[in-house]
């Protein structure tokens, strides 16, 4: 039973929502907030994101999220996000960091 445990990871998250991005912490604290408004959860790098889940670093906290048409975007310390899926006809891959250098 403890080595079908991470196949069932993937299915719960697809239960709960089409996978849009995926996290990877690069430095902690990170959290993820689900889009239906649960609890904080520590942010695990390989953790799967669908749309209207926010994405929280704390102070010192680093994290990237990368969507499935190769986009990334880079989250600085003391940074929230809401993902949201981009229109099918924007499917070009791009890199971003927020919040935006001034």
């Amino acid at each position: 039973m403890v080595l079908m445990t991470p196949l069932l990871l993937p299915a719960l998250a697809m239960a709960q929502g089409a996978v849009t991005a995926t996290l990877s912490v690069l430095t902690v604290p990170v959290e993820r907030i689900a889009g239906d408004g649960g609890a904080p959860e520590p942010g695990i790098t390989g953790m799967n994101l669908a749309d209207g889940d926010r994405v929280r670093t704390g102070e010192g906290g680093v994290a990237l999220i990368t969507f499935l048409t190769g986009s990334t975007v880079s989250l600085l310390s003391d940074t929230e996000v809401t993902v949201k899926q981009a229109p099918t006809g924007r499917a070009k891959s791009q890199r971003d960091t927020w919040p935006p250098s001034t």
